[in-house]
């Protein structure tokens, strides 16, 4: 490891000796090719998933829902409670029309402030039923902290109870209680390199830093974790 370290702080010093004024630092070299090669290498699965579905996790969902609409889709590890797939899918549409009506727009990024739920699922599925992305934000969290991180990330829309400390933070505030719509409102074609998510980083090393998630990416996780696990619709 130590001779490893050493050879690479070396690259990079020569990289430095030897670049022009103008050179960026994305640009200074410290990997040999080996290594290059090995971490690429480390990012490819080890188990490809091949799969024909479109890179949207709503799509998938309203697919679901037309073919199996009265199957159970959530069950409440509170009360026992259920939600058919219809009954998610149609509250989800409910405010996703409300998220559109306000004013939000495919990109755009919607911050939800729920604690664990029915409604959670709901509003984050309308969320990406409009397009748009959504942030969760831990109730449990300071408040302060909550509103710098929606301050950084730029989100447009609060999804949250009508009380919630964060309703001044955002111009747009909805709560998740919408009449139910058997109709999505219409959104662009799914879109691989569309903004799906934004969640921090905890910040234990300073300030939380934003990682923006792709909805290819989500969808590609979702493929994965299926495919590990052995996921059925059971």
């Amino acid at each position: 490891r130590a001779i490893q370290v050493l050879d690479h702080v070396t690259r990079l010093m020569t990289s430095i000796a030897n670049a022009s004024p103008d050179c960026a630092l994305g640009q200074l070299a410290m990997l040999s090719d080996q290594d290059h090669a090995a971490l690429i290498a480390l990012a490819q699965p080890a188990h490809p998933v091949a799969t024909d579905q479109p890179p949207c996790i709503a799509t998938r969902f309203e697919a679901v829902a037309q073919a199996t609409p009265d199957s159970i889709a959530l069950i409440s590890g509170q009360t026992g409670a259920t939600l058919t797939y219809a009954s998610v899918d149609q509250a989800a549409n409910g405010i996703a029309q409300a998220l559109i009506t306000a004013g939000i727009a495919p990109g755009d990024l919607s911050t939800l402030h729920l604690p664990r739920g029915f409604d959670y699922v709901t509003a984050l599925l309308a969320t990406l039923k409009v397009g748009a992305a959504f942030m969760p934000l831990d109730p449990d969290q300071p408040l302060p902290l909550l509103q710098g991180l929606i301050a950084r990330a730029g989100a447009k829309a609060l999804i949250a109870p009508a009380a919630s400390p964060l309703r001044d933070a955002v111009k747009i505030h909805l709560t998740p209680g919408h009449a139910p719509q058997k109709t999505p409102p219409p959104r662009p074609a799914p879109d691989a390199d569309r903004l799906a998510y934004v969640i921090y980083t905890s910040g234990s090393t300073g300030v939380p830093k934003g990682v923006r998630g792709l909805t290819g990416a989500l969808a590609a996780h979702a493929d994965a974790v299926k495919d590990r696990y052995a996921l059925t619709a059971a």
